[in-house]
């Protein structure tokens, strides 16, 4: 009987020092979860174009080199939990848009890289926004660059490329 006893106590005993152990090992996950959240650094959502929200900045959008047809202003907007560098397009005079692009990233690489940015409008546009998730850029940081273009056409139908960059005053204001 002692020896049943025993054992029933034995089980007990083993029982209640695994809930023990488990209820330990559980709390010291939870505060290594927690310490992590705590120490780790919050990603940076705005990928450094951060100073863009106090500093919106506009450029020229010119046709053919000559001709200014509107404007586009580059800013940031924060969507959920994203940061976003923001072009509005606003075109003047009667000018279209069929297609928005951005480029970001050095000068000397724009004449050989494409706009990656691209956004085709159905129906002709005056105005459009475009948005770029941060994250997506490069991050910003001197020599990187934003310029923008735009397929635009008149009313007498006229079709042009509009650019607005560095020679406009938008690349050198980074």
């Amino acid at each position: 009987m002692i020896n049943t006893k025993f054992t029933k106590m034995n089980k007990y005993l083993l029982i209640t020092v695994t809930i023990i152990v488990i209820a330990v090992s559980a709390a010291c996950t939870r505060m290594e979860v927690i310490t992590d959240l705590f120490n780790k650094p919050k990603a940076d959502i705005w990928n450094g174009y951060d100073h863009f929200k106090s500093n919106n900045m506009t450029a020229i959008l010119y046709a053919d080199n000559a001709t200014e047809v509107g404007t586009v202003t580059f800013g940031l907007e924060k969507v959920g939990a994203f940061g976003c560098l923001t072009a509005t397009y606003e075109l003047k005079g009667g000018w279209e848009m069929a297609k928005s692009q951005l480029y970001v990233g050095r000068p000397e690489d724009l004449k050989t890289k494409r706009f990656p940015y691209v956004v085709e409008h159905m129906s002709r546009v005056s105005s459009y926004t475009q948005y770029v998730f941060c994250n997506e850029l490069p991050p910003l940081n001197p020599g990187i660059s934003i310029a923008a273009q735009a397929l635009v056409r008149s009313l007498d139908g006229q079709e042009e490329t509009a650019f607005a960059d560095g020679s406009n005053d938008l690349l050198t204001a980074l």
